[in-house]
């Protein structure tokens, strides 16, 4: 089973992230980075994998593309 974990720490909501950092982890297989609005980090989260991310962020879809070029 797919999971994502998103931690918003100040109450934003994930539709206010402006941008995030992909990072993956090949011991455990997942997906996992910093969330931002507007450059400032407001939390974090994992996933399984990037389409479990686009669809997290689905107007960011655009740039995770571009994280993975």
């Amino acid at each position: 089973m797919k999971k994502t974990n998103i931690d918003m720490w100040y109450g934003d909501k994930p539709e206010q992230v402006t941008g995030l950092d992909i990072y993956f982890n090949d011991l455990g297989c997942f997906y996992s980075g910093n969330l931002r609005i507007f450059g400032k980090i407001v939390g974090d989260y994992y996933a399984d994998s990037v389409q479990d991310i686009e669809k997290a962020f689905p107007h960011l879809a655009k740039d995770i593309e571009n994280c993975l070029n």
